[in-house]
């Protein structure tokens, strides 16, 4: 089965130098808001990955979620969860029982959002109009070939009405093998749909579900793991951090 190197898919496109149309460019912008505007947000996300760009039968399915308040975000996928806070931004992997603090990533509210319009990075030779859905309109971004990245291309799927992306479906630049232990199998270029499921901008939180102190204590750059997570290896990779 392939397993694909994943973090959660929340891409910053460029549409400098692309020909577009009026409309698109205003849907982008309405996505833009409407992420902006909804401090609280959350959301399921299913991971399924193909052979090929073609191929109809999922290779392999993976499950994940985001949330947001505020400043404070959180993701998780598989057994790697990811706590983003003022302070400190950790990662836990759970199945490999270790946890990581580094120094904090500050989001602003567009952070988050799927697009941005306002940053040029020129990045795209075409960016073009799908075939719409009964609910969504579809856009197209081709990568540039002299651009250094694994994704060739990717789609957008957003709604209609809220305005949410709803899917998004990587192609990949370089080809991989299902399994790499087989010899005979013929490497192949994989795609990875995205889908955004139960988006929800008012959802409840339990009280300290971002606070890290959840997860470690802190005396400067000095941490330690709270019970809960007594038994994982810590890895304190803070560096300049204001006291």
């Amino acid at each position: 089965m392939f397993k694909f190197n994943l973090i959660l898919f929340f891409v910053v496109l460029s549409l400098a130098d692309v020909a577009f149309s009026q409309n698109m460019k205003e849907d982008i912008r309405k996505v833009n808001l409407v992420y902006d505007k909804n401090d609280k947000i959350s959301m399921d996300i299913i991971y399924n990955a193909y052979e090929t760009y073609e191929s109809s039968r999922i290779a392999d399915t993976y499950v994940g979620s985001m949330k947001r308040n505020g400043k404070n975000y959180y993701s998780k996928i598989l057994d790697i969860e990811t706590v983003y806070t003022d302070k400190y931004a950790l990662v836990i992997n759970k199945e490999k029982k270790q946890l990581i603090v580094n120094n904090p990533i500050m989001f602003n509210n567009s952070n988050v959002t799927m697009v941005d319009v306002d940053e040029s990075f020129n990045s795209y030779s075409e960016v073009k109009e799908k075939t719409e859905t009964a609910t969504q309109k579809v856009y197209y971004f081709k990568v540039k070939k002299n651009i250094i990245t694994n994704v060739s291309a990717f789609d957008i799927y957003i709604n209609k009405e809220t305005f949410f992306v709803e899917k998004a479906v990587i192609y990949y630049a370089h080809e991989l093998k299902s399994n790499p232990n087989d010899a005979n199998e013929k490497y192949k270029k994989p795609r990875l749909e995205i889908v955004f499921n139960n988006i929800n901008i008012n959802p409840t939180f339990e009280a300290g579900f971002f606070d890290y102190n959840s997860y470690i204590t802190a005396k400067g750059t000095e941490f330690k793991l709270t019970d809960t997570y007594k038994d994982y290896n810590l890895s304190n990779q803070v560096f300049n951090l204001k006291k």
